[in-house]
């Protein structure tokens, strides 16, 4: 977890990156704080979600395209006609 010091921070901008990867702290994910626990829950969750809806490989056909979405368990099926498929 990296908290900026002696900075304002603004709700708008995100904080400054550190100029040295020292001032960060890293964990393990099974070395994680608490309290930290269900912001990295609602990041996970974020994450799961673009996963869901990004493309990971797109084949198209004559009539169709077809979408395998990163977590590999979703796809899309869309034809030219205007119909579309989709799982997951």
């Amino acid at each position: 977890m990296y908290e900026p010091k002696n900075t304002f921070v603004d709700d708008v901008l995100p904080p400054a990156l550190p100029k040295d990867f020292l001032e960060a702290t890293y964990y393990h994910y099974r070395d994680f704080p608490k309290p930290y626990w269900k912001r990295y829950l609602v990041a996970k969750r974020f994450v799961d979600c673009r996963q869901a809806k990004t493309p990971k490989l797109i084949k198209s056909g004559l009539n169709t395209k077809f979408f395998v979405m990163e977590n590999s368990s979703d796809y899309r099926m869309d034809f030219y006609d205007g119909c579309s498929v989709h799982e997951g």
